[in-house]
């Protein structure tokens, strides 16, 4: 009969360990107080015999055990850390890496870097008994600082390289449990202060052994002799007695243990460079002595990175021993070592609400995960504003045309008042914006340029004696904000002066439906128009305004010839206004021009139309100029939204760039940043940072719910604005300066207060 051989193989499989590595980037926010806790998971991975040993079918499969390591690799200018995983702990680790350095980035990578079979090994084991403990400060880095300092002496001219493993082995609870035993042997010796190091071959050994011996036999010859003389003599042995324990020590007794090694590889193409780099490596282990301390000794077995185990001692090591292995740089280590990889801004992730909607705030990226983040598209956040706080040239044109086009293709209106340059931003709408939507306003062309009237406020013939009144009451306020801009200064008009410009406005409105500013100056000093403007009241008009029309004819003043001339004295402050609108062609046109074909921004707004107003600086050098015009179109688009708001209110989009320029805009922002919500006015303003303003604006801004973005290149004034909000999303100044070009730091305003991270603005429209 013929014998027939089987292949074990067909009936038993050794089923070894995959491993994945993780590839960590540290960031500036990076603390290492809680990396003990990655070392209380290695022992969740031990399998007992039953458990690695199981059938499938007909064939038997043992798994080998399996081991973490962490492993950081040097070169002269780079430091690198990664993790190795056992595949079906992969998740567990690293959810628990995330939580332990919440803003480090891990990445899988297929590779690690390798050293060749001529690399120089060391490990390094306990130098005294498991039992006594290294030193467990988890308020200091100093290990990972000193390893880091290796990297000033390699040379990149001679490939200089050094690996640092620590390999972390699962230990049974059989094993974990039978260290109390051996701790309390241990303290036991120390009490009967018998030598605690492990090698007991060394010269020094043998001389505490004989000292030892020598103390107790002078102890047991004393004992119950004088105290003065047993005093002395104790004293000149103290050379051989164990100093005092720490805490740590006492504590490792009931600690949770990770045993672990310890390996330092070194490759140079110059063999000194590759003996001296070893043991320097090593020697920086002695940092973390206290009663315990670390030895090397040259490894000259080869063994692969994925070994369970590697040829030398293993070390009972607590877990919070091993936080000193387990570390990552933070701001300080980063700041010193600038080579080192790592992230330069904090990297939060953003909302739910925030990743959807229809106004692109860019792109945010968290590890490896990129979202799109958007404006809240809640009901009522969605009007609310924002500021942009950032340098010229840091992108705002870019990022504000790209608002303009979400907001033209989602149908909304939109107004960009531009006092910058040369309207570059309004120019960059325009290309983008459809003919039929478009309404330009350039105040240096006299074909576009408005009059200083408000035609937003009717006055009509089929309206009430009252209606009309009240009505030319709300044009001469805009007309009193509009004078008050006009100056160098911040002062208003006087009450007086305030008394004599009602009473003109109101007459004057009430009797001619489209006058203008012009109209309201020309009854305030000529008095043959005041009286032609009184003359053409109703007699019912001139019933309800009887106290206007004494009040102008106080300007009446009789000369000795009986000619009225004007009694300039009591409009002083009105009169040198308007001068100041002569002294610009524009507004000295605009002055002069009729209000007859003013546009009518209620029927602009309501048809969601795309207004551009520019006021550009090569054509109006004056900042007082510039006041004037931006406050009066400003003071008519809000009026307008006011007038709107008894009617189906569409939503607005106000742009205005660098508006703080404009002291007199700031005035009314203040109204506008605390109520424009109710009037879906949605105001999109752009600065250098808050202090810009004036304390009320600044506080208005604030109390209105606006959300930022602190576009990169900002000033950190911009940062200390707002540092108590950015500070609870852990962001600091450094997180602002570290930001690459065309990033923001956002701060936006969520159904849950506030949400913080950084965004990546959109790019330009082709």
């Amino acid at each position: 009969m013929k014998v027939k051989s089987i292949k074990i193989s067909d009936y038993f499989e050794i089923v070894n360990p995959k491993y994945v590595f993780f590839k960590l980037i540290p960031h500036s926010s990076c603390k290492n107080n809680s990396s003990d806790k990655l070392a209380q998971l290695v022992n969740k991975m031990y399998l007992d015999l039953t458990k690695r040993v199981y059938k499938d079918q007909q064939k038997i499969f043992f798994k080998t055990e399996c081991k973490v390591s962490y492993y950081i690799y040097l070169e002269k200018s780079k430091a690198e850390f990664y993790f190795i995983i056992p595949v079906p702990y992969k998740r567990l680790f690293k959810e628990k890496i995330s939580d332990t350095w919440r803003n480090v980035e891990i990445k899988e990578v297929n590779e690690l870097p390798q050293f060749s079979k001529d690399a120089t090994k060391y490990s390094l084991s306990y130098k005294k008994a498991d039992a006594l403990s290294l030193a467990v400060d988890k308020r200091n880095n100093d290990l990972l600082s000193s390893t880091l300092n290796i990297m000033d002496i390699l040379e990149s001219e001679n490939n200089d390289k050094i690996g640092i493993i620590y390999n972390f082995v699962p230990s049974s609870p059989t094993i974990l449990n039978s260290f109390k035993d051996y701790h309390k042997e241990v303290m036991e010796k120390y009490r009967k202060n018998k030598p605690l190091d492990k090698n007991k071959k060394n010269i020094w050994y043998i001389i505490k052994v004989a000292f030892g011996f020598l103390a107790n036999t002078i102890d047991g010859l004393i004992e119950g002799t004088q105290n003065d003389l047993k005093a002395p003599i104790q004293n000149n042995i103290t050379l051989i007695q164990n100093k005092e324990l720490s805490k740590a020590t006492y504590k490792k007794e009931n600690s949770v243990l990770c045993r672990s090694q310890i390996m330092v590889l070194s490759e140079s193409s110059n063999t000194q460079n590759q003996e001296v780099n070893a043991r320097a490596t090593c020697e920086n282990f002695s940092i973390i002595d206290e009663d315990n301390a670390l030895i090397y000794d040259e490894v000259k077995k080869d063994f692969d990175i994925l070994d369970y185990q590697y040829p030398c001692k293993l070390n009972d090591t607590s877990t919070q021993e091993c936080s000193n292995f387990l570390q990552m740089p933070g701001r300080e280590l980063l700041q010193h070592f600038k080579d080192i990889e790592h992230l330069k801004v904090l990297e939060n992730p953003v909302p739910k609400e925030l990743q959807t909607g229809f106004f692109r705030l860019g792109n945010v990226k968290v590890k490896e995960t990129n979202t799109n983040a958007y404006k809240s598209n809640d009901n009522q956040l969605s009007r609310l504003g924002m500021a942009y706080l950032g340098c010229m040239g840091a992108g705002k044109t870019t990022f504000m045309t790209n608002n303009a086009s979400d907001i033209i293709q989602a149908g909304y209106g939109l107004v960009n008042i531009d006092i910058i340059n040369n309207c570059e931003l309004s120019e960059s709408i325009k290309s983008i914006t459809p003919k039929d939507k478009l309404i330009e306003i350039d105040c240096s062309n006299p074909n576009q340029i408005q009059s200083f009237a408000y035609n937003e406020i009717q006055i009509n013939d089929s309206m009430s004696d009252y209606e009309k009144i009240t009505n030319a009451t709300l044009h001469t306020q805009q007309i009193a904000v509009l004078l008050d801009s006009i100056n160098d200064d911040t002062s208003k008009l006087s009450p007086k002066m305030l008394k004599y410009l009602y009473a003109a406005g109101t007459v004057v409105f009430t009797t001619k439906y489209n006058a203008s500013l012009k109209d309201v100056i020309n009854c305030l000093t000529i008095p043959g128009k005041r009286k032609s403007f009184i003359d053409s009241l109703s007699k019912s008009l001139r019933a309800l305004l009887e106290d206007e029309v004494y009040t102008l004819q106080e300007l009446d003043k009789e000369e000795k010839s009986g000619k009225i001339s004007n009694n300039d004295s009591k409009v002083e402050g009105i009169i040198d206004r308007s001068i100041h609108l002569k002294t610009s062609s524009h507004t000295k046109l605009a002055f002069m021009k009729s209000s007859e074909n003013n546009l009518n921004f209620v029927d602009l707004l309501s048809q969601n139309k795309v207004i551009l107003i520019k006021i550009p600086e090569s054509k109006f050098p004056s900042k007082m100029i510039r006041n004037i015009l931006a406050t009066y179109f400003l003071s008519r688009i809000w009026l307008s939204k006011q007038i709107l708001a008894t009617t189906t209110q569409p939503k607005t989009f106000l742009f205005f760039d660098e508006f703080y320029k404009c002291h007199n805009c700031q005035l009314l922002y203040q109204d506008i940043f605390v109520e424009a919500r109710k009037f879906d006015l949605v105001s999109i303003v752009a600065l250098h940072y808050l202090n810009q303003l004036t304390q009320q604006c600044k506080e208005a801004l604030k109390a209105s719910g606006t959300s930022y973005l602190l576009i990169q290149g900002a000033d950190v004034k911009a940062y200390q604005d707002l540092k108590s909000n950015l500070i609870q999303f852990g962001y600091e100044e450094d997180d602002l300066l570290n930001l690459e070009r065309y990033h923001a730091l956002a701060l936006i305003k969520t159904t849950k207060n506030y949400a913080s991270f950084i965004t990546k603005l959109p790019p330009p429209i082709n």
